[in-house]
């Protein structure tokens, strides 16, 4: 019958609309349209859409192509003019190392569509790694929601923040993830849970901070560590009384200056030392610590001490750590004037001694609003194989290069050093606490990474985001070291990326910035699902694991947040066409909706057929040839 008829016809419809990419251009699919028919006339133009633009221009310029050629339009609105409903997890964060025994704070946001004033139940959940979400599998254990809470939904488009803590109770490695149970009305369920990995250990990181003089970063600092529980802390203040007792959770009554002292510390902070209280034994032990026991080393430069403790020869070995070479200058002070701004690189946006956010454009904007230092002491240049993670962007001291580095990181050795270019941390904590404490935190971290694994690990890999949308390019850098620490001086370096269970070996290119040692490339995920990017360094020993870098990839959601029918936008367009808003039920009357375009071509006398004849095209053929063949012998071609 005709309703057996008009469904076969949708269906047909159907199956000949495939989508070629992650969003909607009415005006660009109008526009190519006309263009596709050439001058030739057109009756109309007959779009299947739900009304809605997720990228290109407004309906003004779809009705604006179609009166330049007098074209009506014909909308055959499909969609559900209902708005969406949807729970989203948009944030996780915590810390990705925690201490066993030791609370944990974890942070995550909701976001709510279609349920507002309604009642949505949060769970936190802890799986091992390669666990599948919602499921009791998962090698080393089954899941656990760890604690489970009712929440209000807020309104359409807003989000609601929540916060747990959680107690790890054995060491390992436990995938976190926050998720919302999907229900039944939601149009898109893949998004109602987010995961972060955290490793839990039992081991404290036991720091030495030596300080010159008491200044404000040194009691900042101190406070600061103290007050971490992942870290056990020694101070020695070189200017107190020999009779003061020094600060800390386990005090020093003398500066460790030989190898055997240092080697009870993961790491040494050396606040503006002074170099009066310091000797040639003290810096050959300090480099010894560096590169036989993989200690983190942080040298903080400041205006009292750093330059006469650069002027010393006997202190050599001390300087030789440092990732940056000072020049000899005093270090720039601008007092009462205005602080530029500190800048983070495109590594000092994601690297660990720096990252200030999980997102590295955050991150990045962080930096540029954090308190600019008025004391910056000046470093002519970083050394080779050392990587610039955060600048001073003064005009006055811009070079090629970018501004003058402030924050500075290498390996020397296998032991992770860092320059901090100023003092000036302390300014951040009215402003910024939480930044504060999570700069120095992840600081730490990065510097007693060394003695954790035994060593640095030589192959480090980034991708330039966390998540993806489907289509979009994955970023993939590697630094890369040989066995003596140095950069890696291969002209290329293959990795295997891993996607929907398939692998692909791709060859990076080294950085088109020249930093030594680092490797770029791009992926295209082939699907959604979770991408991991694999480096084994030729030289590996046997057995060695690659190392891993893993990145989610998901759907586009753009033409999901915004799926209903727009029926005013499709009626507006008809009707400033002279066309019409046509519903699927009356699709099998569109045909004769359309006006007829017949147009009629008037010729002075009877058309020739000469030219549709067969032979008269061999003929001509023919004679092409017959010349070209003439003009060959004669040797005129």
């Amino acid at each position: 019958g005709a309703g057996g008829d008009q469904a076969a016809a949708l269906d047909d419809l159907a199956a000949a609309l495939t989508p070629r990419g992650p969003a909607t251009d009415l005006a660009l699919a109008v526009r190519r349209a006309l263009e596709d028919t050439g001058g030739r006339g057109l009756a109309a133009v007959v779009a299947v859409t739900d009304g809605r633009r997720t990228q290109g221009d407004g309906p003004r310029a779809v009705i604006e192509a179609l009166e330049a050629r007098r074209v009506p339009f014909y909308a055959l609105g499909v969609g559900d003019p209902t708005p969406p409903r949807n729970l989203e997890v948009t944030e996780l964060a915590c810390e990705r190392r925690a201490l066993l025994g030791d609370p944990l704070e974890v942070e995550g946001a909701v976001r709510a569509r279609g349920f507002a004033g309604t009642s949505l139940e949060l769970e936190l959940v802890a799986r091992a790694p390669g666990g599948e979400p919602g499921s009791a599998g998962g090698p080393g254990g089954d899941e656990e929601v760890l604690e489970r809470r009712t929440i209000e939904a807020p309104a359409d488009g807003q989000t609601v923040r929540a916060r747990f803590t959680w107690t790890p109770q054995a060491v390992g490695e436990r995938v976190l993830a926050l998720r919302v149970p999907a229900r039944a009305e939601e149009t898109v369920a893949d998004d109602n849970e987010r995961a972060v990995t955290v490793t839990i250990t039992d081991d404290k990181s036991r720091v030495l901070l030596v300080a010159g003089s008491p200044t404000f970063e040194y009691h900042a600092l101190k406070t600061a560590l103290v007050r971490e529980r992942t870290a056990v802390v020694s101070c020695w203040l070189m200017s107190a009384d020999p009779r003061f007792p020094q600060d800390g959770n386990e005090r020093v009554d003398a500066l460790p200056a030989t190898l055997e002292a240092l080697r009870a510390f993961d790491v040494v902070l050396l606040l503006d030392p002074d170099p009066d209280g310091l000797d040639a034994g003290f810096a050959e032990a300090l480099k010894r610590f560096a590169t036989e026991h993989r200690g983190g080393v942080l040298f903080q430069a400041g205006p009292k001490f750093t330059a006469g403790l650069l002027a010393r020869p006997d202190l050599r070995p001390l300087l030789d750590l440092l990732p940056v070479t000072t020049g000899g200058g005093a270090p720039e002070v601008r007092l009462g004037g205005e602080a530029w701004p500190l800048k983070a690189t495109a590594d000092g946006a994601d690297h660990p001694a720096s990252r200030l956010h999980g997102d590295p454009e955050r991150s990045r904007w962080l930096w540029s609003r954090l308190p600019g230092p008025f004391v910056v002491f000046p470093v002519a240049r970083e050394k080779a194989g050392a990587t610039v993670l955060v600048r001073h962007d003064d005009p006055q001291t811009v070079s090629d290069r970018g501004g003058r580095p402030v924050l500075v990181v290498q390996f020397f050795e296998g032991g992770p050093v860092v320059w901090l270019g100023t003092g000036e941390t302390w300014r951040w904590r009215g402003l910024a606490p939480r930044v504060l404490d999570r700069f120095w935190v992840g600081a730490l971290r990065f510097l007693v990474q060394g003695r954790l694994t035994g060593g640095r690990a030589r192959v480090e890999v980034l991708t330039d985001k966390e998540q993806y949308v489907l289509g979009e390019p994955v970023r993939v850098r590697v630094h890369a070291l040989d066995r003596g620490f140095k950069p890696w001086a291969a002209p290329g370096l293959e990795v295997v990326v891993k996607t929907g269970g398939e692998d692909a070996r791709l060859e990076l290119a080294p950085s088109p910035r020249g930093q030594p040692g680092w490797y770029e490339g791009t992926v295209l995920p082939a699907g959604q699902g979770a991408v991991e990017v694999a480096v084994r360094l030729p030289d590996a020993d046997p057995g060695e694991p690659p190392v891993v870098a893993t990145a989610l990839v998901r759907a586009s959601d753009l033409e999901l947040a915004e799926p209903m029918l727009d029926e005013a936008l499709l009626a507006s367009i008809a009707e400033a066409t002279s066309g019409a808003l046509v519903a699927p039920g009356d699709l099998g009357g569109l045909a004769e909706r359309i006006p007829s375009l017949t147009q009629r071509l008037v010729v002075a006398g009877a058309p020739i057929l000469l030219w549709d004849r067969w032979a008269t095209v061999l003929l001509v053929v023919g004679l092409l040839a017959a010349e070209w063949a003439w003009r060959k012998r004669s040797r005129l071609v």
